[in-house]
């Protein structure tokens, strides 16, 4: 009965692990699209993290977050919400 349970938790840290890993994944996808990378470096690098785990995915979020296309200064349609954003990353 022991073994059991262990296995059943082992199960479920394994699932939800991997759930984690799919939506960092994900997350990274969408930035990877919005980011301001060229298309060759965004096709390498969106072949990379479908092979990555946790800790790297974490590295490359972080990276994407840094290197997303800013929609002002780009021309981009934007909101208010996004020229308070940016003025206030100025003041700081």
């Amino acid at each position: 009965m022991e073994n059991t349970k262990n296995s059943n938790y082992e199960d479920f840290i394994k699932g939800t692990t991997e759930e984690n890993n799919d939506r960092l994944k994900q997350e990274c996808e969408n930035l990877l699209h919005s980011s301001n990378y060229d298309d060759d470096m965004k096709s390498d690098l969106e072949i990379e993290l479908w092979n990555y785990e946790e800790e790297e995915l974490n590295k490359m979020k972080a990276m994407l977050l840094m290197n997303q296309t800013d929609r002002i200064n780009a021309g981009h349609e934007y909101t208010q919400t996004d020229i308070k954003r940016k003025l206030k990353r100025e003041i700081k």
